[in-house]
Order: C-alpha cells, then structure tokens, then sequence
C-alpha cells in the first residue's frame, strides 16, 4: 500500500515539474511567479503522498511486531506450569478490626 503511495509521489513530482515548465514557460510567455507557484504546490502534494507512504511503513512495522509480541505471550501462557488452587482462605481474618495507633 505505501508503494501505491510512493509511486503517486513521485508521479505527482513529475507532473509538477512538467506543468510548472508549461504554465511559466511555454503556454503564454514568461511568468516565474506561476511557475514557482505550480512548482511549490506539486511539491506539496508529492511531500504529502510520502509523508502517508512513511506513515503506511511504520503502522505496517509496528503492527509486525505486535504480532510477533502476542504470539510470543501465547506461547509464554501455555508454558506455564499449573499452580493449582490459588483461592486463599480468609476465614482467620473475619473478626479482625484494624487499630489506629498514635506512637508518633
């Protein structure tokens, strides 16, 4: 997917360029500002197309590893060794009041 996005950056990058060339240069005259401006804005675009490719990469990755972290947790919970009743009797406690004592 963040090929997709690459190539649209790139194609985006081309694009301006040529455009710049014909909007400034070759459809009416000399005009820099319009070039520079169609220049900036394609650039723009192509920067946001890689910046999503970047961002695609990096959830791509850490999704990789938080697979590899949870099959990893399986694996550790059905190695555990049965530790049988862990229910704790607190019978003894049932009476119990706790003091406040002022030794301060």
């Amino acid at each position: 997917m963040s090929s997709i996005f690459r190539g649209l950056a790139a194609l985006a990058a081309v694009a301006g360029l040529l455009l710049g060339i014909y909007r400034g240069f070759l459809d009416d005259g000399l005009h820099l500002g319009a070039a520079l401006l169609v220049w900036f804005s394609w650039a723009v675009g192509a920067l946001l197309f890689l910046a999503v490719s970047v961002i695609l990469d990096q959830l791509e990755e850490a999704l990789q590893h938080l697979r590899l972290l949870t099959r990893d947790s399986r694996v550790q919970a059905e190695l555990r060794p049965n530790l049988g009743n862990s229910k704790a009797k607190l019978d003894a406690l049932k009476d119990y009041k706790v003091t406040v004592k002022d030794d301060v």
